[in-house]
This record gives structure tokens, C-alpha cells and sequence, in this order.
């Protein structure tokens, strides 16, 4: 049985000041990206690194988002 290589930051970690290089660089591991809802703008990053692994036809499965704990209700 092979064990899945993980990596888990808190989007505050420094090493995400450039998400597009740290994703590239751990593209053959789960990476858990926790409170995720705290930096909208590493979607576009991961993003493009989601659609650069298809086109290598990596498979899918290789992020989880986590966010808040409750839900979020509407106003």
C-alpha cells in the first residue's frame, strides 16, 4: 500500500508570499491549503497550477481547501 506525501499550511505560512512557485514545487503531493477564505487571491494561482497539471495529465485530488469551521450564514 503506498501512503499519500502531504504538505498542510495555514494560508499565513511565509512560504506561500509566491503560491504559484511553492504549488509548482509540491506538485506531486496532497497540498491542504487550512482558512483558505483568508487570501482570495491564491485562487488564481492555484488555479493555474490545477489547469498546468492537466495538461500533464496529472490526476486530481492534489488540493484541499479548508475554511471556517460554522457555516457562513447570508445577512
Amino acid at each position: 500500500m503506498s501512503q499519500t506525501r502531504f504538505t498542510r499550511l495555514t494560508i499565513r505560512n511565509p512560504r506561500l508570499a509566491e503560491p504559484q512557485l511553492y504549488l509548482a514545487d509540491h506538485a506531486d503531493e496532497l497540498v491542504i491549503l487550512d482558512e483558505i477564505q483568508r487570501a482570495p487571491g491564491i485562487f488564481e494561482a492555484l488555479r493555474g497550477t490545477i489547469d498546468q497539471g492537466k495538461r500533464e495529465g496529472r490526476g486530481v485530488g492534489r488540493f484541499l481547501a479548508t475554511g471556517p469551521r460554522r457555516a457562513i450564514r447570508p445577512a
